[in-house]
This record gives structure tokens, sequence and C-alpha cells, in this order.
């Protein structure tokens, strides 16, 4: 994604307890652009978990 280049920050991008998993800042986007997946809220979530 542009701007990720030399982002050291110190966050974990998923955490899990238990049965729930935390993301951090994760975007239903196709790869290398910033467009958001298709299909709403299922594609999104999808394509977030593909990334």
């Amino acid at each position: 994604m542009p701007g990720e280049e030399g982002l050291n920050l110190p966050f974990s991008s998923a955490v899990r307890v238990g049965n729930t998993l935390y993301l951090s800042g994760n975007l239903g986007n196709i790869p290398g652009t910033l467009t958001l997946a298709a299909g709403g809220i299922e594609g999104e979530t999808r394509q977030t978990m593909e990334n």
C-alpha cells in the first residue's frame, strides 16, 4: 500500500484472545490499491483476512 514503506510502528497486525481475533488497522482493500473489495462487509472482511 502506498506510504507503508518505512513504517516501523510497534503494533501487532492481529492478536488472538481466546476465540476472538482483534485486527489492527486492516482494510479489505485490493492489494496494492486503495480500492475496497466488492461485496460489502462480507467481501471486505474476506479480503482483510486474505491480505
